[in-house]
């Protein structure tokens, strides 16, 4: 399974209806005109119609031909608007040969803007002679079209001319391949557009709905398909239905399906559109709809050997046309622009169709009136199956949750001379780091602070901010980090409410006066007298590691509590993907109080690795950042896009070769476009960029895509599949799955969801839900305010 975000920075399902490729539907017929829907920036077959009439032999054919200028001038046509072509085939009308050239005949549209109708007669070897007419719609309806065949095949011409034809003013005609101005996000489903205008699918449904029920799934299937409250699609032609005496015969209709919206509210919703719905005016500028119906009904008894197309090529980007007998639809037919809609998202939305009409008319015979926000577009089984999707494999086997300070004592041991922190000209090796943070600890102890504590951490990135933090988990306490570099008041308000029992500063001044503080140089002070032994295990490692409180672009700033365990599970399910070891060099670019730096800091020294920490000013100056990585050979970096960005600027111009093999993007959507000129310099065998998508709430990342430069060429948007142990959903409105493809909410369950929000129990109750889905214990999934789409797993592709 892939992720994608959407273009607003918002996984396939298979139910038990399925779609088999097969022409058009036979006999599709309307009975009446559609021009007005049709406009500039349409093709030109899609204002043609078509039929294929079984004449005879030979015989019959001359007769045809002797009559034909007869009944075009009983229609109303001038000689300069029908043309009649006839040809002698050597071949059998049964041969793959004579299909073929039928097949071509029917869908070779009228290309000329006054001619009204061209007619094809063909006689075969064995006897045999067909009638292809093709009409333009800017003169001929259906009903027309079906006259002029009865005439030329036999049926006695009236006394009198019965001229029907009408003109509609020309409207400009584009190439096949135009794409359509308004694609839905879930046309193609992130997949490449196809070459070719369009493709026809049929499907035979075994479930009997009546056609306004087929309106009011569609509406439903359209609302939860675009995420939007109102339903718009066109429609041309309708069945038999009562009530329905002033609908127009082209009209675009649009149904509201709010909230709360009850399934005897929608059926009374779409009775009224129906009864109002305004005609299209006849324009060049008129905005199509994407998504429209062409209703198959009210048709005359022919016989076997006639075969109707009411469309050369679909009228909309997406043309439902449904077949309907003895009141209800049996047959759907579906024509698609494959550069607006994919094949695989066209099936998704019929069996979407087909989930949501059978629950509207189960509810509707029980007599029930339920709200429509409890349907949903999947069956159970369905929805297990796309859960499946999401989840991309387990946490290692032989992993154990380990505290954060526990995983740093060990490397103490084994490693106990290498390099564990460097800031500017000083280091800590990780027998001096477990030292100093072992008797910064015992200080933290003296001072009061127990197991389950919060403890403020307002430091600049310096070489003790490390330690003091890996102290305060020694301590049994949760750190909560706050850049001395953010304003006052936002400063003041995580003091509040995070309501720690003590305050590390860079200096006691800069927090609140009401708060127990110490500035970093007297615990310094103090700790250099303190015993550096080992101190015991302290709790569990589902107890919290950190309060981390978000940017607060969606209100107040939010804590976020995030245990041990979780750390230690986005360290085991990237560490060996990543092969992140002790022989890595990592940056710390971030601030602390970013959670970035969680997987800056911890993901570095719970591998054994090298943590450089960047100095503030460093990080603001890429010439500079370039000569540190140069410097100090690091090989792990992690990036924002935008700072990456300016890296690569100022990476161009430097004579030395950087020793970065790993690229963790994060924080803000890449326009993976400018990694081009990364790619030039350094190839994806010499250094691997990763795209990566999380948020606080879910301990930093999610998902996992390795970029290439085919994701660059193309734009890419994938944030890909989701991290071994975590899990992710996509979700309608009212909380049921999403098929593959279609844009909604992101659900994140898994080994990587915090544990609540501090102090927002109101909260707590929206975002952090029980899994219907969970496959592990202790976990729970997170709504995460992010929209994106979910692919089918497969090789990646460049939303």
């Amino acid at each position: 399974m892939i992720i994608q975000l959407s273009n607003a920075m918002s996984l396939h399902v298979t139910p038990n209806v399925s779609l088999q490729a097969e022409p058009h539907c036979d006999e599709a017929t309307d009975n009446y005109d559609y021009l007005p829907l049709l406009s500039k920036g349409r093709p030109i077959s899609a204002l043609c119609h078509g039929m294929h009439v079984r004449v005879g032999n030979r015989s019959d054919a001359s007769r045809l031909i002797a009559r034909f200028h007869e009944c075009i001038a009983c229609a109303g046509l001038a000689s300069d608007q029908a043309a009649l072509w006839h040809e002698e085939l050597p071949i059998s009308s049964h041969s793959a040969a004579a299909t073929r050239r039928i097949t071509f005949e029917l869908s070779r549209p009228i290309d000329s803007g006054s001619s009204a109708l061209r007619a094809v007669v063909l006689a075969f070897a064995d006897d045999v002679a067909e009638l292809i007419l093709i009409g333009s719609r800017r003169f001929i309806d259906s009903p027309a079209l079906r006259t002029i065949a009865k005439w030329l095949t036999g049926t006695d011409l009236p006394d009198t001319r019965a001229p029907f034809v009408r003109s509609y003013p020309a409207t400009d005609n584009v190439p096949d391949s135009h794409r359509s101005a308004s694609i839905p996000e879930w046309g193609l489903g992130g997949q490449p557009a196809r070459p070719g205008y369009s493709a026809t699918i049929g499907h035979v449904w075994d479930l009997a709905v009546n056609p306004r029920c087929l309106v009011e799934a569609i509406s439903v299937v359209l609302t939860r398909f675009d995420g939007q409250t109102q339903a718009e699609f066109g429609m041309i032609g309708h069945p038999d239905m009562t009530g329905d005496a002033g609908l127009p015969a082209a009209c675009v209709v649009r149904v509201s399906v709010k909230d709360d919206t009850s399934v005897a509210e929608l059926a009374a919703e779409v009775n009224r559109c129906l009864s109002f719905a305004p005609e299209t005016k006849i324009s060049g500028d008129v905005n199509i709809t994407p998504v429209g119906i062409v209703w198959d009904d009210k048709r005359e008894a022919y016989d076997e050997a006639i075969h109707v197309r009411s469309y050369l090529t679909p009228p909309f980007d997406l043309t439902l046309e449904p077949c309907v007998q003895d009141g209800h639809v049996v047959r759907i037919a579906y024509g698609f622009n494959q550069s607006c809609f994919s094949l695989e998202m066209v099936r998704a939305f019929d069996r979407a169709l087909a989930i949501v009409c059978a629950e509207l008319t189960r509810e509707q015979g029980s007599g029930k009136n339920k709200a429509l926000a409890t349907i949903g577009l999947l069956d159970a089984a369905s929805a297990s199956q796309v859960a499946a999707i999401g989840t991309c494999g387990v946490l290692p086997a032989d992993f154990t949750p380990f505290r954060i300070e526990q995983r740093i004592a060990s490397f103490a041991l084994s490693q106990p001379d290498a390099k564990a922190l460097t800031f500017e000209d000083r280091s800590l090796t990780y027998l001096e780091l477990e030292e100093l943070a072992n008797r910064i600890a015992g200080v933290l102890g003296m001072l009061g602070v127990r197991e389950g504590d919060r403890v403020g951490v307002c430091l600049a990135r310096s070489l003790e901010l490390v330690p003091v933090m890996l102290a305060v988990l020694k301590a049994g306490a949760a750190y909560v980090p706050i850049d001395p570099g953010y304003p006052a008041d936002r400063i003041a308000y995580t003091l509040k409410d995070a309501c720690p029992s003590l305050v590390i500063s860079d200096k006691a001044a800069a927090v609140a006066q009401n708060i127990r503080t110490i500035d970093v140089a007297s615990l310094l002070e103090r700790a250099a007298a303190f015993d550096s032994a080992v101190r015991p295990p302290a709790a569990e490692s589902g107890v919290a590691a950190y309060v981390i409180y978000t940017s607060g672009s969606t209100g107040r700033p939010k804590g976020v509590v995030v245990p041990h365990r979780n750390v230690a599970s986005l360290v085991a399910a990237t560490a060996d993907d990543f092969e992140l070891s002790s022989q890595d060099t990592w940056t710390m670019f971030h601030s602390s109080a970013f959670d970035f730096s969680v997987w800056e800091v911890w993901g570095c020294l719970a591998t054994g690795g090298h943590l450089v920490v960047a100095p503030y000013w460093v990080t603001r100056s890429p010439d500079e950042f370039v000569q540190l990585l140069v410097r100090e050979h690091v090989t792990v970096l992690s990036q924002t896009p935008s700072a990456f960005a300016q890296l690569i600027a100022s990476e161009s111009r430097s004579c030395e070769k950087l020793a970065v093999r790993l690229v963790i993007f994060g924080g803000e959507p890449l326009d993976t476009r400018m990694l081009l000129r990364w790619f030039d310099r350094y190839p994806e065998t010499a250094c691997r960029l990763v795209n990566m998508f999380g948020i606080t709430e879910t301990t930093v990342h999610v998902t996992a895509e390795t970029l290439t430069r085919a994701h660059a060429l193309t734009n890419s948007r994938t944030v890909g599949r989701a991290l071994p142990g975590w899990k992710v959903y996509v979700m309608d409105a009212y909380g049921h799955m999403l098929p593959p493809g279609v844009p909604g909410e992101i659900y994140v369950g898994g080994a990587g969801v915090a544990q609540h929000y501090l102090n927002r129990e109101d909260l707590n109750a929206q975002r952090f839900l029980n899994d219907p889905f969970r496959r592990w214990p202790h976990v729970s999934q997170r709504r995460s305010r992010t929209f994106g789409n979910r692919r089918p797993p497969r090789t990646p592709r460049p939303s």
